[in-house]
C-alpha cells in the first residue's frame, strides 16, 4: 500500500509539474474539443429520441381520438349511433361551416371552420395543447381558437378580432363567380354576420399528421346555436376503450350500421402514428448517424491526440527511470492526463447537450412537441455521457499504450512509399506521399492512420448522403413513382343534383370521342377486410384503353372480377406474392377468394385526403365488379360515385388542353382538371429533402477540418525534417508542393475507398426507405459522383494551401539551432 501510494504521489507530482509548464493548455483545449464534439453527439442522440417520441407524448396530453369518422352524408353515421357502439369511450362531434372573413382580398382562404355540437367539444377528445392564450368558453359565441396554420393563414394573433359571414351550402349558386360570391357576402346578401375574437392558439395530433394538416379555426357550441347553418361537412372523433387494437372491429360495426354503399372515410390513430413515424424516420436516422459519426470522430481525434502526447512524453522515460520512477509510475501520468481530459470534456459535453436541447425535436416533430424548450432527457444524457467517456477513454488507452510501445522503436518505412520512390523521380512527390503514409515516431510522429480513416469515413458518409438525397429528389419529383401512372385527374365540381347528374352523363361520351385522350378509367374507393386487418381498397373500371391506372410494379392490373393487385406492405402483411390466392371477407362475413395478379402503388385518392386510404404501399386494387362483390356497394346504391376519373393523354396534349375541351363541350364550371395529388408520405418527405444535404455538408466540413488539422500538425511536428530538406537544397516551392502531395495522397486514397462504399450505402438506405413506403425503388447516382475524385483532390489541395505556405516560410537555421 505504501509503495502504491508513493507511486500515485509521484505521478501526481509529475502531472502537476507538466501542467505548470504549459500542459494545462493541452488539457483545456482537448477537453473543450471533446466537450463540443461529444456534446453535439449526445445532443443528436437525445434529439433523435425526442423527435421519435413527440407524437406519442402529444397523444397522452391531448386525449387523442382513436378514430375520426368522416361520412359524406352525416345521416350515414350519426354521433348518437356511434356512442351506443360497444367499446366507445367518448365521442366529440363537429360540423364544418362555410365562413368568409370580411375585408379579405382572397375570401376563399383554405381554412376549415369547425364548430362543436355538444359539451364534449374541447373536453373529452382531442383537447388542444395551448401554445398561446387559452381555450374558448363554450357558452361564449364570440370566442375563437386557431391552430398555428390557420393563425398564419388568416394573419391573426391572440386578442385580434375578425368579422365573418357564415353561409349555408344551399345559398351558393353554381353559376356564381368568385367575384360575384365575394360581392354578395360584402353586401350582406349571403350568410349571417358574426364578430369574433381569437382567444388562443394551439395544436392537437390532427394538426401535425402529414397529409391531414388543415388550417383550422375552432368555434364554440354557443356559436353554432346562434349563427349555425346547415353544415358543409361533419366529422366525429371517437376514443375507444380498447385503443388502436379495437379500431377494425369499430369500423366494421359502423359500416354494417350505415346504408349500403355509404361513403365514409376513416382516419385512424394507428395510421396517423405510421404516417408520422415515416415522416420523422429520416430525421431520426440522420440524427443517429450524426451522433455515431461525431462519436467516432471524438474517439479518433481525442485518442490520437492523447496518444501523441504520451508518445512525446515517452522520450523522457530514460531520465525518469534514472531518477528511480518505475514504468507503472511513469504511465500513471498518462492516466491522470486522460482522466482530466475525459472528466472535463464530459462535463462540457453534458452542458452543451442540455443547453442545446431547445433545438430539438426537428422537422415535423417540432410542431408535435407538447412541451417545447429545454428538456433534460436523463435516459439519453446520463448513459450517453458515460458511453462517450467509455469509448473515448478506451480508444485513448489503446493509442497511449501503442504510442509508448513504439516510441523507442525504429520507424518502419511504408512498402508503398518505397515502391513509389523507386518509380517517381520527383522529390516533392516522394516526400509528400511519405508524409501522408508514414506516421514517424517520437516527436515527429503524426496521426496518418486516423487522418486517412477520418477522410475515408467522411467521403463514405458524404457520398451516401448525396446518393440518398438524389434518390429522394427523384422520388418526390416523379408522380409515377408514387402511383400516378396517368396524366390528369378529372373531378366534378359542386352544383345542383340535376346539373351534376347531367354532367356525369356527358363526361364519358366526351372522353370516348376525344382523339387527344388515349385512355381513361374510373376509381371507386372502399375498404375490405383481409387476414391482416381492414385495408383501403379501390375498384378500377377501364372505360377506354388500359393505360390510365395506378403504377404497376410487378405483374399487371386486375382484369377480371376475381383478380386483385396489392400494395407492397399489404403483400408482406398477407404473406402472399403474385400468383397466390387471397381470401377477402365480404360485407356479410363470408370468405371470397381472389388471385393476386400484381403489385401496385396506390396513389391515395379519396374524398378526404387524410383518410387511411391515402397510405402508400397499403391496400388492394380490384376491378369495379370485384370491389362491389365484397363491399355490397354498386350502381344505384347510396352515394355510389367514382372517387376519381383518371385520364392518359396522347403525346403533346397537356392538362390545360383537356380542361379547355371539357369547358367547351360540357360547361365552364362542370369539372376540375388537376395533376397528381401528393400523398401524405410524399409531402412529408418533400419537407426533409434538405436534411441529407445538410448532413452531407456538415460531415464534409468535419472531414475537411480534420484533414486540415492533420496537415498543420504534420508541418509543425516535422519542421526539423523539412528544415533538413531545405539545407539539402529543397526550395520553398518544393516544400509547399510536398504538403500539397500529402493532401492529394490522402484525398485519392479516401476517394478510391470511400466513394464506392458511399454509393452502395446510399443505395441500400434509399432501398430500405422505398421498401418501407411500398413505392417504386429507383436509386439515383448523384451527378457529384462522376466528379467526386477530382473534386476531392481539388478540395484537399485548397485545404493544404495554408499549411503549405507555412511550411515554405520555415527558416531552417532557426529551427535547427533551437533543436
Amino acid at each position: 500500500m505504501a509503495i502504491r501510494a508513493r507511486g500515485v504521489s509521484a505521478a501526481r507530482y509529475l502531472f502537476r509539474a507538466e501542467l505548470r509548464r504549459g500542459g494545462w493548455r493541452f488539457v483545456v483545449a482537448t477537453s473543450v474539443l471533446l466537450g463540443l464534439v461529444g456534446g453535439l453527439a449526445v445532443l443528436a442522440g437525445a434529439g433523435a429520441r425526442r423527435t421519435s417520441s413527440a407524437f406519442q407524448r402529444l397523444e397522452r396530453v391531448t386525449l387523442t381520438s382513436t378514430v375520426l369518422v368522416n361520412p359524406e352524408d352525416p345521416a350515414a353515421a350519426p354521433p348518437d349511433q356511434l356512442r351506443k357502439l360497444p367499446g366507445v369511450e367518448a365521442v366529440s362531434a363537429a360540423y364544418g361551416l362555410i365562413a368568409i372573413p370580411f375585408g379579405r382580398t382572397d375570401p376563399f382562404e383554405d381554412v376549415a371552420w369547425l364548430a362543436g355540437v355538444d359539451a364534449s367539444w374541447f373536453r373529452d377528445v382531442d383537447v388542444p395543447v395551448v401554445r398561446n392564450g387559452r381555450l374558448p368558453v363554450q357558452s361564449r359565441p364570440d370566442e375563437l381558437f386557431a391552430n398555428p396554420a390557420a393563425a398564419t393563414a388568416i394573419g391573426l394573433r391572440v386578442g385580434d378580432t375578425i368579422d365573418v359571414a357564415t353561409i349555408s351550402p344551399d345559398e351558393i349558386r353554381p353559376d356564381m363567380t368568385e367575384a360575384q360570391f365575394a360581392e354578395a357576402v360584402r353586401a350582406g346578401k349571403l350568410g349571417k354576420r358574426a364578430h369574433l375574437r381569437i382567444v388562443g392558439i394551439g395544436v392537437t395530433t390532427g394538426d401535425v399528421v402529414p397529409g391531414a394538416q388543415l388550417s383550422t379555426l375552432l368555434l364554440t357550441t354557443a356559436f353554432l346555436e346562434k349563427y349555425g347553418t346547415r353544415p358543409a361537412f361533419s366529422g366525429y372523433t371517437v376514443r375507444l376503450s380498447g385503443g388502436t387494437a379495437a379500431t377494425d372491429a369499430f369500423i366494421q360495426q359502423v359500416k354494417r350500421n350505415a346504408p349500403a354503399g355509404a361513403v365514409i372515410d376513416f382516419q385512424t390513430l394507428a395510421s396517423d402514428r405510421a404516417t408520422v413515424h415515416r415522416a420523422v424516420l429520416p430525421q431520426v436516422v440522420a440524427l443517429l448517424a450524426f451522433a455515431a459519426v461525431l462519436t467516432a470522430g471524438a474517439m479518433l481525434a481525442i485518442g490520437q491526440t492523447l496518444g501523441r502526447r504520451a508518445g512525446l512524453r515517452a522520450d523522457d522515460d530514460r531520465t525518469l527511470a534514472a531518477m528511480g520512477m518505475t514504468p507503472q509510475e511513469r504511465r500513471a501520468v498518462d492516466w491522470f492526463r486522460l482522466g482530466a481530459v475525459v472528466v472535463g470534456g464530459i462535463a462540457i459535453a453534458f452542458a452543451v447537450a442540455a443547453l442545446g436541447s431547445g433545438l430539438t425535436p426537428v422537422g415535423v416533430a417540432r410542431g408535435v412537441e407538447p412541451k417545447p424548450g429545454l428538456a433534460l432527457d436523463w435516459v439519453v444524457l446520463g448513459p450517453g455521457a458515460l458511453v462517450l467517456a467509455f469509448l473515448v477513454g478506451g480508444c485513448s488507452v489503446v493509442t497511449t499504450l501503442r504510442a509508448r510501445r513504439v516510441a523507442g522503436a525504429a520507424e518502419r518505412p511504408s512498402v508503398l512509399v518505397g515502391k513509389l520512390r523507386s518509380m517517381v523521380a520527383s522529390p516533392s512527390v516522394n516526400v509528400g506521399v511519405g508524409m501522408a503514409l508514414e506516421p514517424g515516431h517520437g516527436r515527429t510522429s503524426v496521426p496518418t492512420r486516423s487522418t486517412l480513416a477520418t477522410a475515408i469515413t467522411g467521403l463514405v458518409t458524404v457520398t451516401a448522403s448525396l446518393t440518398f438525397a438524389a434518390s429522394l429528389d427523384h422520388f418526390v419529383g416523379t408522380p409515377r413513382a408514387y402511383g400516378f401512372a396517368f396524366d390528369a385527374m378529372v373531378a366534378m365540381n359542386d352544383g345542383p343534383p340535376d346539373t351534376l347528374a347531367a354532367n356525369e352523363r356527358k363526361l364519358p361520351q366526351v372522353l370516348d370521342d376525344e382523339l387527344k385522350v388515349e385512355g381513361w378509367s374510373q376509381l371507386f374507393n372502399g375498404q375490405v377486410k383481409l387476414a391482416s386487418g381492414i385495408v383501403p381498397a379501390y375498384g378500377i373500371a377501364f372505360r377506354k384503353g388500359a393505360v390510365a391506372a395506378p403504377t404497376v410494379v410487378r405483374g399487371r392490373a386486375p382484369r377480371g372480377p376475381t383478380e386483385v393487385a396489392l400494395g407492397a406492405n399489404t403483400l408482406r402483411a398477407e404473406h402472399v406474392g403474385v400468383g397466390d390466392p387471397l381470401t377477402v371477407t365480404d360485407s356479410a362475413g363470408a370468405p371470397v377468394r381472389f388471385e393476386v395478379v400484381g403489385q401496385v402503388v396506390l396513389p391515395g385518392l379519396t374524398q378526404y385526403g387524410a383518410s387511411d386510404q391515402a397510405a402508400l404501399g397499403v391496400g388492394a386494387l380490384f376491378t369495379e365488379d370485384g370491389l362491389t362483390s365484397v363491399t355490397g356497394a354498386g350502381k344505384g346504391s347510396f352515394n355510389y360515385t367514382p372517387t376519381a376519373t383518371l385520364v392518359s393523354l396522347r403525346s403533346g396534349t397537356t392538362q390545360h388542353d383537356l380542361d379547355v375541351i371539357l369547358r367547351k363541350r360540357i360547361g365552364p364550371n362542370a369539372f376540375a382538371v388537376s395533376a397528381s395529388r401528393e400523398p401524405a408520405d410524399v409531402a412529408s418527405y418533400r419537407k426533409i429533402r434538405a436534411t441529407p444535404l445538410a448532413l452531407a455538408g456538415l460531415l464534409g466540413l468535419l472531414a475537411a477540418v480534420t484533414v486540415g488539422h492533420a496537415l498543420v500538425v504534420a508541418v509543425r511536428r516535422r519542421r526539423i525534417d523539412l528544415a533538413i530538406l531545405r539545407t539539402m537544397g529543397f526550395t520553398p516551392g518544393q516544400v509547399s508542393r510536398a504538403v500539397g502531395w500529402q493532401a492529394t495522397t490522402v484525398a485519392l486514397i479516401a476517394a478510391v475507398v470511400g466513394i464506392p462504399f458511399g454509393l452502395l450505402l446510399g443505395r441500400l438506405a434509399w432501398s430500405a426507405v422505398a421498401r418501407q413506403l411500398g413505392v417504386v425503388d429507383t436509386p439515383v447516382v448523384p451527378t457529384a459522383a462522376f466528379v467526386a475524385v477530382p473534386a476531392a483532390v481539388l478540395f484537399a489541395n485548397l485545404v493544404a494551401l495554408a499549411p503549405g505556405r507555412r511550411a515554405a516560410r520555415l527558416r531552417p537555421v532557426q529551427i535547427l539551432r533551437a533543436e
